[in-house]
């Protein structure tokens, strides 16, 4: 994304936390968005978004056709075309012409 938005955002959220924290150690304290993704390559050379996250839950079976007795929990995120804040496209460097497939496992 060309636009600014993802690090004001931050910026904003990071003062607001700090002004209702109780009494910490000021070393302590990391704010960054959970998911942000980096990629290389297209106009604006290295790219930042903030995935959105698919929370997948299964039950995997043996091979025998029988169920574990644990449910298998997988996070898969998805990245976004546009800054949600201004609505300004990112350049993805050509990103949106390959196919992935996430395999769970």
């Amino acid at each position: 994304m060309s636009c600014k938005c993802m690090s004001e955002v931050l910026e904003k959220a990071k003062a607001n936390i700090l002004g209702q924290l109780p009494k910490h150690r000021p070393d302590s304290f990391l704010a960054e968005w959970e998911n942000e993704f980096f990629t290389l390559g297209g106009e604006a050379g290295l790219n930042h978004s903030v995935g959105l996250p698919i929370a997948v839950t299964y039950h995997r079976l043996k091979n025998n056709g029988q169920p574990y007795s644990h449910t298998t929990k997988v996070s898969i995120n998805v990245f976004m075309s546009y800054c949600p804040f201004c609505g300004e496209s990112q350049d993805d460097g050509g990103m949106q012409d390959i196919e992935y497939t996430a395999t769970l496992s």
